[in-house]
């Protein structure tokens, strides 16, 4: 079983970037560039957005290494199609740093909402942080992942996918949703659910 595809499968999800130009000043022009720009990334990423839209803490966060390779994970992710809709609303900007509410209203993770932390430098804004979930569905989310697993593993594995969401389900809430935004944490625990699960 590639448990690597299990944490690519929701850490692509909170790929998120921000494009250049904003002058950090807040008021309404930053507040819509924080928006369109959210959309524009997630909709239809672009491996160049990774090594100038986003924040080393960040490509950190979302991927599961650390330096070199966390950029070289977003730029291989960003060149899949993405299917997943957002919707960006209360963008809150306060000097060089923002926030914004994002939803997705589709795909993996459909329905979840977080919220998102942002920083601007000269070259305009970059996404910093997922700074923690606002909602999401985790029985939704554990289907995804028992989807994921069960295309990864082999047929000598029959029950394996259904084993991990068993143990998954079991994970408190906080935990889960911690792992959700700290792409190591959540391999980590599905492996931990693949060892309980006699893998």
């Amino acid at each position: 079983m590639r448990l690597i595809a299990v944490a690519a499968l929701l850490g692509a999800a909170f790929t998120l970037a921000a494009c250049g130009g904003g002058d950090g000043s807040g008021g309404e022009s930053a507040e819509k560039e924080i928006a369109v720009t959210l959309e524009k990334v997630l909709e239809d990423p672009d491996p160049v957005d990774c090594r100038t839209l986003q924040t080393k803490r960040f490509l950190e966060q979302t991927k599961r290494n650390t330096g070199e390779t966390s950029l070289e994970a977003c730029e291989h992710y960003a060149r899949e199609d993405s299917s997943d809709s957002i919707e960006v609303s209360d963008v809150s900007v306060d000097g060089s740093s923002a926030r914004a509410k994002v939803t997705y209203v589709d795909g993996a993770i459909g329905g979840a909402s977080l919220l998102v932390g942002l920083v601007a430098d000269d070259d305009g804004w970059k996404v910093d942080e997922v700074v923690r979930y606002l909602d999401f569905d985790k029985e939704k989310v554990i289907d995804a992942i028992e989807t994921s697993v069960a295309l990864s593993s082999d047929e000598t594995e029959p029950n394996l996918a259904t084993c991990v969401s068993s143990q998954l389900a079991r994970v408190p809430e906080k935990k889960f949703e911690e792992s959700l935004i700290q792409a190591a944490k959540l391999e980590a625990l599905v492996r931990e659910a693949g060892r309980a699960c006699g893998r």
